[in-house]
C-alpha cells in the first residue's frame, strides 16, 4: 500500500476494494453486487415496513436515475415488482417476488460473511467507533 495516500484517497481505494469483493461474492447468488446490496436490504426491511424508490435513495446515497436503472433491471430479472398503494396511486412500493425469496437466504448468507470477512478481529467498540467516523466524515462530506 502506498504511505502517502490521503484521507480521500484511503477511502476512495477501501471502498473499491470492498465494492469488488461484494461483487466476486454476489455474482454466487447470480446478482450483481449493487443488486445483491438492495434485495438484502430490501430483505430485511421490507419485513417492517413497505419501502419506495425515494427510501432507496436516502439509504444508499445515490441519484433518483441510478435507483431507477437497478430497480428496472431487478423487474427485468424477475425479482421484484412495483404495487399500487391503496392511499396514493402515485406511490409504488418495492416488493421482492417469489424467484428473489429463492435466492433471498443465499444473499443474506453472503452478505454475512463478507461483513464477518471485513470485519475481522475487531471488536464491538472499535466497530461502533469506526461506523461514527465513517458517519461524520459522510455527513462533513454531505456539507461540502
Amino acid at each position: 500500500m502506498l504511505k502517502h495516500r490521503d484521507l480521500i484517497g484511503t477511502i476512495f481505494y477501501m471502498a473499491r476494494r470492498i465494492e469488488r469483493m461484494a461483487d466476486r461474492q454476489a455474482r454466487i447468488s447470480g446478482v450483481s453486487g449493487s443488486q445483491a446490496r438492495l434485495l438484502a436490504f430490501l430483505s430485511i426491511v421490507s419485513m417492517e415496513q413497505d419501502i419506495f424508490q425515494k427510501d432507496i435513495e436516502e439509504e444508499f446515497g445515490i441519484r433518483p436515475s441510478s435507483v431507477t436503472g437497478l430497480l428496472q433491471a431487478l423487474e427485468q430479472e424477475g425479482l421484484i415488482s412495483r404495487e399500487s398503494v391503496s392511499t396514493d396511486g402515485r406511490l409504488k412500493k418495492i416488493v421482492l417476488t417469489g424467484k428473489a425469496k429463492e435466492i433471498q437466504a443465499n444473499i443474506v448468507s453472503c452478505h454475512k460473511q463478507v461483513t464477518q470477512q471485513l470485519r475481522g478481529p475487531m471488536s464491538d467498540e472499535v466497530l461502533r467507533r469506526f461506523l461514527k467516523n465513517c458517519e461524520e466524515i459522510s455527513r462533513r462530506a454531505e456539507q461540502i
